[in-house]
């Protein structure tokens, strides 16, 4: 009969199972497929050299840490590809039946395997000439001029990622051809490039693993989301409706579970308890526009002046705050004598009606150039103004608005009378004419928004 081991040989066996386990684990992973993943997130397979072909493995690298930072995308380790991609005993194929046994045994759900043709390199060189001033003397100054060569590295870099999805057994190649300047090296130059290539592949994963999430509540635009940083949620990422891609919110404030944003389009297509998905490249509502006003001036007795103007408008939308316009005309006096008119004004609104109906307020300045023919001679003769004004806009189908309002411009005294600049020394009318300008007016414009 053998006799019981005692404690301390007990622990000894314990211990030493223990730590083959642990040497044992990594041993065994490298050598077999990855198990499949526990969560619903996708796996993605960056393949960094060993392919057959010409992988990249500063690409991959570039790939491996952009689609982690987006925090929806499981990353297989380097070392675990590659240790697929030598287990393979036949050497490596490139059929898609062999690239969906190879994704499978990754347990991944995509493979990217980028390819880069080489780099073509090239150097400038520029002489660069700078001018320096040195006082010496009260009245004189001494000019030293410094001639330098400047070297400039560029390289064009072709690439072609190759992407197999798993899920579908639908396989793409996007080519790339991207440029890039450097003041560094061409090493500098051609990292650049290759930057903008990752940057590339990354939004189209966007697009073939779009975030989904669920509208909780609709507050007036304030839109609250069931998708938050967890689920790989970050700020200025946009969302339309399912059923309705002209609606988009815009992602303000993320949470682990939850995300705050604006519904900046569709107002009307998207409610509360609607599904959303992602829109990687969201087409936004143009905020430039372009139009026409007229302004009439009243004074006592009728219509002091007239104005036709053009106006530019740098955030006709209103959205994200005021609209900035800019507009340059032609304003006719009552007196018969026309200026040119230069103005700007910032005009805040108010939505009361969404996507139908603002009221704005309007304040600016303005410059008016008169001209006048007096004997012959050509006189001119300047105005500066401030205003103020409130109006309504009203939106109208194929992107118009018609706006109009009432305000005050500061009055001007016209009497100060100069020879144009385009001639010699001229002699002047004794009596010239002498106008009020400003006061009252109404304003009515139309815009078209792009």
């Amino acid at each position: 009969m053998f006799n019981r081991p005692g404690p301390t040989v007990t622990r000894l066996f314990l211990g030493a199972l223990t730590m083959l386990a642990t040497l044992g684990g990594p041993l065994a992973t490298s050598g077999r497929a990855a198990p499949p993943p526990t969560s619903s997130e996708p796996v993605v397979a960056v393949v960094g050299s060993g392919w057959p072909g010409r992988a990249d493995w500063r690409l991959a690298e570039m790939l491996s840490n952009r689609i982690a930072d987006l925090d929806r995308f499981r990353i297989v380790p380097e070392g675990q590809v590659q240790a697929a991609l030598r287990g393979q005993t036949q050497g490596v194929e490139t059929d898609p039946g062999s690239l969906g046994k190879l994704t499978h045994s990754l347990g991944a759900s995509l493979l990217i395997i980028p390819e880069v043709e080489g780099a073509r390199d090239w150097r400038q060189r520029q002489e660069v000439t700078s001018e320096t001033r040195r006082r010496y003397w009260p009245h004189h100054e001494l000019i030293v001029r410094t001639t330098r060569e400047r070297v400039s590295f560029g390289a064009n870099v072709r690439a072609d990622i190759r992407i197999y999805d798993a899920r579908s057994g639908h396989e793409e190649t996007l080519p790339f051809w991207v440029g890039a300047v450097s003041m560094a090296s061409n090493w500098q130059a051609e990292s650049k490039a290759l930057e903008v290539v990752a940057r590339s592949l990354v939004l189209r994963l966007r697009e073939l693993y779009p975030l989904r999430a669920t509208v909780v509540s609709k507050n007036g635009r304030d839109i609250t989301l069931d998708a938050g940083w967890d689920q790989g949620v970050k700020a200025r990422y946009y969302f339309h409706a399912t059923s309705d891609p002209d609606s988009l919110v815009r992602v303000d404030r993320v949470f682990p579970d939850s995300c705050q944003g604006r519904l900046i389009q569709g107002f009307y297509h998207l409610a509360a308890g609607q599904r959303v998905i992602e829109d990687p490249v969201p087409v936004l509502q143009g905020n430039l526009g372009i139009g026409f006003a007229g302004r009439a001036t009243i004074a006592t007795g009728g219509l002091q002046s007239l104005l036709n103007t053009i106006e530019f408008h740098l955030n006709e939308s209103g959205a994200d705050g005021p609209d900035l316009v800019v507009d340059l005309g032609y304003l006719s006096d009552s007196a018969g004598i026309g200026a040119l008119s230069l103005g700007a004004h910032l005009d805040p609104q108010i939505e009361l009606i969404p996507e139908i109906f603002w009221l704005d307020a309007s304040i600016g300045a303005e410059t008016d150039l008169y001209a006048m023919n007096q004997g012959g001679t050509t006189l001119d003769a300047d105005s500066y103004h401030a205003l103020g004004a409130l109006g309504a806009r009203l939106a109208l189908p194929l992107g118009f608005k018609l706006s109009a309002s009432i305000g005050w411009m500061t009055p001007f005294e016209v009497s100060t009378w100069s020879p144009d600049l385009s001639g010699g020394p001229v002699t002047a009318p004794s009596t010239l004419p002498s106008f009020r300008i400003g006061g009252p007016f109404v304003q009515a414009g139309l815009t078209w928004g792009f």
